[in-house]
Protein backbone atom coordinates (compact mmCIF):
# COMPACT_ATOMS: atom_id res chain seq x y z
CA UNK A 1 0.00 0.00 0.00
CA UNK A 2 3.21 2.29 0.62
CA UNK A 3 3.91 1.91 -3.19
CA UNK A 4 0.05 2.56 -4.22
CA UNK A 5 0.09 5.84 -1.92
CA UNK A 6 3.12 7.45 -3.30
CA UNK A 7 1.00 7.82 -6.22
CA UNK A 8 -1.02 10.24 -5.19
CA UNK A 9 1.24 12.67 -3.72
CA UNK A 10 3.16 15.56 -5.36
CA UNK A 11 1.98 17.73 -8.34
CA UNK A 12 1.80 17.58 -11.98
CA UNK A 13 1.54 20.23 -14.39
CA UNK A 14 -1.16 20.63 -17.32
CA UNK A 15 1.44 19.87 -19.82
CA UNK A 16 2.37 16.68 -17.51
CA UNK A 17 -1.12 15.67 -16.97
CA UNK A 18 -2.72 15.93 -20.59
CA UNK A 19 1.00 13.56 -21.41
CA UNK A 20 0.23 11.49 -18.63
CA UNK A 21 -3.30 10.63 -19.89
CA UNK A 22 -2.60 10.03 -23.11
CA UNK A 23 0.60 7.61 -22.03
CA UNK A 24 -2.24 5.55 -19.36
CA UNK A 25 -4.80 5.46 -22.25
CA UNK A 26 -3.61 4.92 -25.44
CA UNK A 27 -1.16 1.59 -25.18
CA UNK A 28 -3.69 -0.24 -23.87
CA UNK A 29 -6.28 0.70 -26.20
CA UNK A 30 -3.84 -0.02 -28.94
CA UNK A 31 -2.93 -2.68 -27.73
CA UNK A 32 -6.61 -4.70 -26.79
CA UNK A 33 -7.66 -3.60 -30.23
CA UNK A 34 -4.62 -5.53 -32.02
CA UNK A 35 -5.95 -8.81 -28.96
CA UNK A 36 -9.68 -8.32 -29.90
CA UNK A 37 -8.53 -8.89 -33.89
CA UNK A 38 -6.95 -12.33 -33.25
CA UNK A 39 -8.76 -15.43 -33.21
CA UNK A 40 -7.73 -17.94 -30.97
CA UNK A 41 -9.64 -19.52 -28.61
CA UNK A 42 -6.99 -19.24 -25.55
CA UNK A 43 -6.92 -15.56 -26.18
CA UNK A 44 -10.61 -14.98 -26.38
CA UNK A 45 -10.99 -16.97 -22.97
CA UNK A 46 -8.28 -14.87 -21.46
CA UNK A 47 -9.46 -11.78 -23.03
CA UNK A 48 -11.75 -10.52 -20.62
CA UNK A 49 -9.21 -11.00 -17.73
CA UNK A 50 -6.62 -9.04 -19.86
CA UNK A 51 -9.08 -6.05 -20.46
CA UNK A 52 -9.98 -6.46 -16.50
CA UNK A 53 -6.54 -5.80 -15.58
CA UNK A 54 -5.48 -3.00 -17.82
CA UNK A 55 -9.12 -1.28 -16.92
CA UNK A 56 -7.52 -1.27 -12.88
CA UNK A 57 -4.66 -0.35 -13.55
CA UNK A 58 -5.26 2.38 -16.33
CA UNK A 59 -7.91 4.05 -14.02
CA UNK A 60 -6.04 4.07 -11.16
CA UNK A 61 -3.08 5.86 -13.15
CA UNK A 62 -5.24 8.06 -14.25
CA UNK A 63 -7.29 8.95 -10.96
CA UNK A 64 -3.44 9.32 -9.48
CA UNK A 65 -2.81 12.10 -12.50
CA UNK A 66 -6.26 13.90 -11.79
CA UNK A 67 -5.61 14.12 -7.82
CA UNK A 68 -1.70 15.14 -8.40
CA UNK A 69 -3.17 18.05 -10.87
CA UNK A 70 -6.03 19.01 -8.10
CA UNK A 71 -2.83 18.89 -6.00
CA UNK A 72 -0.78 22.00 -8.17
CA UNK A 73 -4.07 24.04 -8.39
CA UNK A 74 -3.82 23.80 -4.13
CA UNK A 75 -7.11 22.01 -4.02
CA UNK A 76 -7.51 18.56 -1.92
CA UNK A 77 -7.61 15.07 -3.96
CA UNK A 78 -11.02 14.49 -3.29
CA UNK A 79 -12.06 17.12 -5.70
CA UNK A 80 -11.93 14.39 -8.18
CA UNK A 81 -15.53 12.89 -6.77
CA UNK A 82 -16.58 15.93 -8.90
CA UNK A 83 -15.41 14.23 -12.51
CA UNK A 84 -18.81 12.12 -12.08
CA UNK A 85 -21.18 14.43 -11.20
CA UNK A 86 -22.94 15.83 -13.76
CA UNK A 87 -22.72 19.48 -14.28
CA UNK A 88 -20.02 19.36 -11.47
CA UNK A 89 -17.68 17.44 -13.98
CA UNK A 90 -17.38 20.99 -15.86
CA UNK A 91 -16.04 22.32 -12.97
CA UNK A 92 -13.97 19.67 -12.15
CA UNK A 93 -12.89 20.21 -16.31
CA UNK A 94 -11.96 24.17 -15.48
CA UNK A 95 -9.60 23.29 -12.11
CA UNK A 96 -8.07 20.81 -14.14
CA UNK A 97 -7.41 22.69 -17.34
CA UNK A 98 -6.59 26.05 -15.42
CA UNK A 99 -2.94 27.25 -14.64
CA UNK A 100 -1.06 25.89 -11.22
CA UNK A 101 0.28 27.70 -8.64
CA UNK A 102 3.90 29.25 -9.22
CA UNK A 103 5.01 28.74 -5.74
CA UNK A 104 5.10 26.42 -3.00
CA UNK A 105 1.54 25.08 -2.20
CA UNK A 106 0.37 22.73 0.57
CA UNK A 107 1.09 19.56 -1.50
CA UNK A 108 4.80 20.71 -2.15
CA UNK A 109 7.20 22.37 -4.80
CA UNK A 110 5.91 23.46 -8.33
CA UNK A 111 6.74 20.39 -10.51
CA UNK A 112 9.80 19.80 -12.09
CA UNK A 113 10.39 18.73 -16.39
CA UNK A 114 10.75 14.99 -15.50
CA UNK A 115 10.53 11.99 -17.94
CA UNK A 116 7.35 10.51 -18.75
CA UNK A 117 7.65 7.11 -16.72
CA UNK A 118 8.69 8.58 -13.49
CA UNK A 119 5.76 11.33 -13.81
CA UNK A 120 3.15 8.90 -14.06
CA UNK A 121 4.44 6.25 -11.66
CA UNK A 122 5.00 9.51 -9.80
CA UNK A 123 9.05 8.62 -9.26
CA UNK A 124 12.34 9.38 -9.84
CA UNK A 125 14.35 6.62 -11.98
CA UNK A 126 17.84 6.52 -11.21
CA UNK A 127 20.02 5.65 -14.40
Amino acid sequence: MKHISALFKGRVNRGQWILGILAVSLPPSIFLAFIAQLDNQTINDIFPLIVGLLLISAFTLSISLLVRRLHDTNRSGVYFILAFIPLANLYCLYLLLCEGDADINSYGKPPTQRDIVSMVFNRDIKS
